[in-house]
């Protein structure tokens, strides 16, 4: 299998098989021991090669960045977890069907009824008709969704599973500790204890999908938690760029299908004859990051798409700056470096130059002064 070039990067197509592939043997591996059908393995392994290769190959997909190794690894263990939920609703579909056909049979034996049926098969057949369904269905759509989410068809925009990484650093770190620790251990107690290697497989099974879990639903988009301070913050940044000589419309939308998409996370679009300025605006959350990867993702992106489609919307001038603006939160310094590789403007202001903008009812010097302050060269000349 070659690897298809699109838009100046290859797409790595079989490693994108084989992560699903992979995803798929591991857990069929525990499901069907759990099932004592240890020889469905390789067939339901090999269906889903099948299933992932037709549907890679035949997705069209533009690509601009080419995704690190490890985000590869994160979207495999992703990927692990998720097919985890589809064999662990298999279990539990099989276990009511066993369970209700035994309590049939033991009400029929109650009243003198002679049915004695082989409740393994009858339980089984209907559940791995639903994997069946269940996985061909679910291959299909994330070996799609994984592609466009380790390939971003923007230049530039890191794959979403890099927010993974960068955000849950510190619990990718602990998560192997635990992980292997208490693998171990598993291995250890059932080997001392000499239980049936069923209860280690269904051990195993959960196992997989809580140790996943957290990497198997990579951020797409920042979840609007506002709250009345932020709604404050973005009414005095926008009067601070005001009064630096910018037109400034809140929550800005075109009407646009193809383009408000896009704007979901901007704050304000400010603009005059030479820059325009797409703005998202960030307070300190505790124990959170004051900017994620995703926002520096997000308002780059509806910078690119505002600037490329600047003569139709009757943007002013082509000259458009993402900016993020962080309110008393220290940004991580793997997001300032790639903010700076990609010209994302990330400004660090307080809440007390926040209250001053607020405050002021001097539309000229004094907010001119403290916008100066704020943004400094980004906005130097048109403040002048």
């Amino acid at each position: 299998m070659a690897e298809e070039k699109s838009a100046g990067v290859r797409i790595n197509k079989p490693a994108i098989v084989f992560l699903i592939g992979l995803a798929v043997l591991i857990n069929v591996t525990l499901t069907f021991k759990i099932l004592n059908r240890p020889l469905l393995i390789p067939y339901a392994t090999l269906l889903a090669l099948i299933v992932s290769t037709v549907t890679v190959f035949r997705l069209s997909h533009p690509a601009e960045t080419k995704p690190l190794p490890l985000v590869f690894v994160i979207a495999g263990l992703g990927a692990v977890s998720r097919m985890a939920t589809i064999c662990l609703t298999l279990l539990t579909f099989y276990l009511v069907i066993y369970g209700g056909g035994w309590l049939v049979t033991y009400l029929a034996a109650l009243i003198g009824a002679n049915w004695n049926p082989n409740l393994d098969q009858i339980a089984f057949y209907p559940s791995i008709i639903m994997l069946g369904a269940g996985s061909i269905k679910w291959i299909s759509g994330w070996t799609n969704t994984m592609t466009k989410q380790l390939y971003p068809a923007t230049a530039e925009v890191r794959p979403t599973f890099y927010e993974s990484i960068c955000a849950k650093r510190p619990l990718l770190i602990k998560w192997s500790i635990v992980a292997l620790v208490f693998l171990a251990g598993l291995v250890i107690f059932f080997q001392v204890t000499g239980l049936k290697s069923m209860y280690f497989f269904i051990f195993l099974q959960v196992y997989v999908l809580y140790v996943g879990l957290p990497l198997a639903f990579p951020s797409e988009a920042s979840i609007d938690r506002r709250t009345k301070k932020d709604y404050r913050a973005i009414e005095a940044v926008g009067k601070l760029l005001g009064a630096a000589g910018f037109q400034v419309i809140s929550s800005p939308e075109t009407g646009d299908t193809r383009i408000d998409p896009v704007l979901l996370s901007t704050d304000l679009f400010a603009y005059n004859d030479e820059k325009a300025l797409v703005v998202n605006i960030k307070h300190n959350l505790p124990n959170e990051p004051a900017i994620k990867l995703v926002d520096a993702l997000n308002v780059l992106t509806a910078a690119r798409t505002l600037s490329l489609t600047s003569k139709e919307l009757e943007i002013p001038t082509q000259n458009i700056v993402p900016v993020l603006v962080a309110i008393e939160g220290q940004v991580d310094k793997e997001i300032m470096e790639y903010a700076r590789k990609v010209s994302v403007n990330i400004i660090e202001t307080s809440e007390e130059e926040i209250d001053k903008a607020l405050s002021s009812k001097d539309p000229g010097n004094e907010l001119r002064e403290v916008a100066l302050r704020v943004f400094g060269k980004l906005i130097e000349k048109q403040a002048g």
